[in-house]
């Protein structure tokens, strides 16, 4: 065999003296699939990946494939660690397929590699070999410099950075320029460019220096560091055996795509499979307009008391870095507060109620009782009293007639719907003026007298009916008030008509007795000129009813009222 071409030519690898050519039975393991690149004067370190633990006992040797095999040891420039060969000053010639071998006490591997070395012209700063490092606009942006494997096998060495050919320092714009990870603040689209990292390092007392370049694409587009809006690093409590969700609301913002995960923690990772007892749902994105808000739901579908006492974590993970927020899971507190509002509570609900009720029934319940037992209720004719009821209303004044047509129904109400219903059905008897009264009597005495006769005054009135100045300053009237407010002879009943009336437009006196006892409310319209009186089981007749005087038995009119109706 030729032992010049291929033939060992770094450390010889001699066992007991005996030289061993590299064409022996080797488990070839082919040839690596990443290629090493780099330039004349500039550093390449070659890695023997054989998927073995290299001891002490076991040699490795390095061959070069070209036409005379020559790897020259003697060279300062070339550097031996075991599986690692350094070639601190590459040149052109030193391209082509590398190969090492391993033997071991009964096993022999080869494995080979490539180099590239690549002429630059003189004013091209960046390297030919450019892998692409994205950013995006707004944000503070980070470059890599991909030299880690580099980093991994030296003890000394510093890094510089530079845009083209022109050195970065620390500033404004850039940091850890001297680092291998280089910061560039504010991203805009003019940062975009070539970025070369140089590492100059120390070797065995030998100096090198190996450099890289990234190609730096600028998107438009931003997102800033992750803010969590809930949990907030509280303190949640929870029924034993019941149910318990809570959500995790993150917002992202920014502009543009974003690669941010949201997930639940314990000490492990929540299970997404919503059969488990404890899992965690993603709810979905929602973009609004500086960003996107995220929710993922940690669902427990029965709380256990393995679940309290622990800290769940939701954390955040982007190119900015951790976010965590969390909370803690507790025993519900037996609520005694609820205890002891509900055995207050409940009657005091239940006496509100029943007075409710009462208000709504009590107008029946009194108009059973009376019909259902009279006996209870005295005579009333033992009371010297003549009539049930003096009803007074607003008439025409001085010959007009004081709120049109309006009022013509408060006097047709008063002359010809009460008496059908309160003394031809219901047994009441009615002091009415004009109708009782004989004509030529004074006016202020039949009204004084005959409300003094009477157990209870109606007094009748309308919006429109107090509209006209006579109606509303009527003898009648002040003297009814006067005897309700002033004497407190006789018990008022008001007799609303129409429209609901607003106070302010009421006397000061029947404002105060409208504030202090309410009044009795008739809604009925009058159809084609004819007013509705309606039944006597109506509302407002049982309303008017209730505040009536006991029902007494129907008696025939006094004479003098026979005559006036002939």
């Amino acid at each position: 065999m030729d032992l010049s071409f291929p033939m060992l030519l770094v450390a010889v690898s001699c066992l007991r003296n005996v030289c061993v050519a590299i064409d022996e039975d080797c488990v070839d393991l082919g040839v690596k699939v990443e290629s090493v690149f780099t330039i004349p004067g500039e550093a390449a370190m070659l890695t023997c990946h054989l998927d073995k633990n290299v001891t002490d006992s076991d040699i490795i040797s390095w061959h070069k494939s070209n036409p005379d095999g020559q790897l020259s040891v003697d060279n300062r420039w070339v550097q031996v660690q075991k599986n690692i060969i350094w070639l601190l000053r590459s040149t052109l010639q030193d391209s082509g397929t590398y190969m090492c071998i391993l033997r071991t006490a009964d096993q022999c591997f080869k494995q080979a590699m490539v180099l590239s070395v690549n002429e630059t012209r003189p004013e091209d700063c960046s390297r030919p070999y450019r892998p692409t490092q994205p950013l995006t606009t707004v944000a503070n942006g980070l470059l890599f410099c991909p030299l880690y494997s580099y980093m991994a096998h030296l003890t000394k060495y510093s890094f510089k950075w530079y845009k083209g050919c022109e050195p970065l320092l620390n500033g404004d714009k850039y940091s850890n320029v001297n680092r291998d990870m280089l910061v560039i603040k504010n991203v805009a689209l003019s940062d975009a460019g070539n970025y070369t990292c140089r590492m100059a390092f120390t070797l065995a007392g030998s100096a090198g220096y190996i450099s890289e370049t990234i190609s730096c694409e600028v998107k438009d587009q931003w997102n800033l560091r992750p803010m969590v809006s809930e949990p907030i690093n509280d303190t949640i409590k929870a029924n034993p055996g019941s149910s318990f969700s809570k959500t995790c609301r993150v917002f992202v913002p920014g502009h543009g795509d974003h690669m941010v995960d949201v997930v639940w923690a314990l000490d492990h990772l929540i299970s997404l499979n919503l059969s488990d007892r404890v899992n965690q749902i993603p709810l979905g994105k929602s973009r609004v307009e500086n960003g996107e808000w995220l929710e993922v739901l940690l669902n427990f579908t029965e709380v256990e008391k393995e679940d309290f006492y622990n800290t769940y974590r939701c954390m955040v993970f982007n190119d900015k870095g951790l976010v965590v927020a969390n909370f803690t899971l507790l025993p519900s507190e037996p609520n005694h507060l609820l205890s002891v509002g509900l055995f207050f509570g409940s009657p005091a609900l239940i006496f509100i109620i029943a007075v409710a009720m009462w208000r709504i029934i009590k107008i029946e319940v009194a108009l059973l009782f009376r019909s259902s037992f009279p006996c209870l209720y005295p005579d009333p004719g033992c009371d010297g009293k003549l009539y049930d009821a003096y009803v007074a209303y607003p008439r025409s004044c001085g010959g007009a007639v004081c709120g049109g047509q309006t009022c013509r129904a408060v006097e047709e109400f008063a002359l010809r719907i009460l008496p059908e219903v309160l003394e031809g059905e219901l047994g009441y008897r009615l002091f009415i003026m004009g109708r009782e009264s004989l004509p030529g009597e004074a006016v202020a005495d039949v009204v004084q007298q005959n409300i003094g006769k009477s157990r209870r005054l109606l007094l009748l009135y309308s919006a429109f009916s107090l509209s006209h100045p006579d109606a509303a300053e009527s003898l009648e009237r002040q003297l009814a008030v006067h005897a309700a407010l002033v004497e407190s002879t006789v018990p008022a009943i008001l007799v609303e008509l129409g429209e609901l009336v607003d106070s302010t437009v009421l006397p000061k006196a029947m404002q105060y007795l409208r504030s202090r006892q309410g009044a009795v409310r008739w809604g009925r319209s009058s159809e084609e000129g004819t007013m509705d009186r309606g039944r006597a089981s109506d509302r407002f007749w049982k309303h008017l009813r209730y505040h009536m005087p006991p029902r007494i038995s129907q008696t025939s009119p006094p004479e003098k009222n026979f005559l006036l109706k002939i």
